[in-house]
C-alpha cells in the first residue's frame, strides 16, 4: 500500500534538482528517489506534469540543464518505466529547439511504452510543428495548477 502524499513527493523532487544542480548529487537521498520512482513508475500525472514546468522553479537554470537533471533520473527507474521520463526530456529538447533530439526521446518513451498518451500527444504536436515558445507556454501555464495540487496531504495515486 502507498502512503506517499503528493508533498513529500513534491519535496523529494525538489531536494533531487537543488542538489542536482548545487553539485551536491551525493546528498540526494535513497528515499527522495525511491519516492520518485514510485510516483513516475505508479503512472503519477501530476508528478510527472510537475516536471514539465521546473524551468519556473528553477528560473536560473537553463532549459538543457533541467534536461540533464530529468535524463540522469531515468537512470534510477528500471527498464520499461522510463517512458515518463523520456518523454519530459523530450519535451524540454522540443522546447529548446532540439527537434531532432527531441524525436530521438520520443522513440525512447515509445519504446517503454507504444501506447503512452503523452508520446502520442508530443508526436502530434511536433508533427503540427508548434513553436518552441507555443509550446513553453502551454507547458508553464499548467504549472501553477499542479503545484497547487502537490503542495497537499492527499495520498499518492497510483494508476
Amino acid at each position: 500500500m502507498n502512503d506517499l502524499t503528493l508533498r513529500e513527493v513534491k519535496a523529494s523532487i525538489d531536494s533531487y534538482f537543488t542538489n542536482y544542480f548545487a553539485n551536491t548529487s551525493d546528498l540526494i537521498t535513497d528515499q527522495d528517489l525511491d519516492n520518485i520512482r514510485t510516483a513516475l513508475v505508479g503512472g503519477s500525472l501530476t508528478v510527472r506534469d510537475y516536471f514539465m514546468g521546473m524551468t519556473l522553479d528553477y528560473p536560473t537554470q537553463t532549459t538543457e540543464d533541467i534536461l540533464e537533471a530529468v535524463a540522469l533520473l531515468s537512470t534510477y527507474l528500471p527498464a520499461g518505466w522510463r517512458q515518463s521520463t523520456y518523454t519530459i526530456c523530450s519535451a524540454y529538447a522540443y522546447r529548446a529547439g532540439h527537434k531532432d533530439r527531441a524525436i530521438k526521446f520520443l522513440d525512447l518513451a515509445f519504446t517503454d511504452a507504444p501506447d503512452y498518451p503523452l508520446a502520442k500527444l508530443l508526436k502530434r504536436v511536433y508533427e503540427a510543428n508548434w513553436s518552441e515558445d507555443m509550446f513553453t507556454q502551454m507547458s508553464l501555464d499548467l504549472h501553477h495548477t499542479i503545484l497547487e495540487q502537490l503542495d497537499s496531504d492527499e495520498l499518492l495515486y497510483i494508476a
